[in-house]
């Protein structure tokens, strides 16, 4: 993610590789999906909220996503 060069930019970076190998046509599907789920995990980091449950399409809880470890020891 990057900023403007106007920005004062204070904190930690995340850099995120996502590959998808979906064949056509669910790939545009698939990767518009994935984008939009990126950019709500970094709205939430962003606001400085606990991430929680990671849940499928289906809301089954498959993981938990929490803030860097320096992250929680702050509040």
């Amino acid at each position: 993610m990057t900023v403007p060069d106007d920005w004062e930019v204070e904190g930690h970076a995340i850099s995120l590789t996502v590959e998808i190998n979906v064949e056509l046509p669910l790939m545009e599907e698939c990767v518009a999906q994935t984008v939009l789920s990126l950019r709500e995990v970094a709205d939430r980091i962003e606001r400085g909220e606990e991430m929680g449950e990671i849940k499928d399409k289906d809301g089954k809880q498959i993981g938990h996503f929490d803030a860097l470890p320096e992250e929680r020891d702050s509040f």
